[in-house]
């Protein structure tokens, strides 16, 4: 399992590369130095790639919480990357964005 010391002397190479949680989380360290929270599941039979959010806005814990919450909803067939492009559709419509 991941710790805050391993993520806070993560340091950028060349190319992206990635740490290591558990259960399909994991952190990918980006050339420029940014953090990038992600989780692989499998939705209908296809891989997908969940994006949870950056370090350090999103600690260690939220995206063990995150990772979670986008397991509960694949098993009740749920799509947790449509319901949060729908989330933020919804969030753009009412921000006047959209007409």
């Amino acid at each position: 399992m991941l710790t805050y010391i391993q993520i806070n002397a993560a340091k950028p190479r060349a190319k992206a590369w990635h740490l290591s949680d558990s259960q399909n989380l994991y952190l990918v360290i980006q050339p420029n130095g940014s953090k990038l929270w992600r989780f692989n599941c499998r939705f209908l039979d296809k891989q997908k790639k969940l994006h949870l959010g950056g370090w350090p806005t999103v600690s260690l814990a939220e995206a063990r919480v995150r990772r979670d919450e986008a397991r509960k909803k694949i098993a009740e067939e749920i799509d947790p990357a449509l319901e949060k492009k729908a989330r933020q559709d919804r969030g753009q419509v009412r921000r006047g964005q959209y007409l």
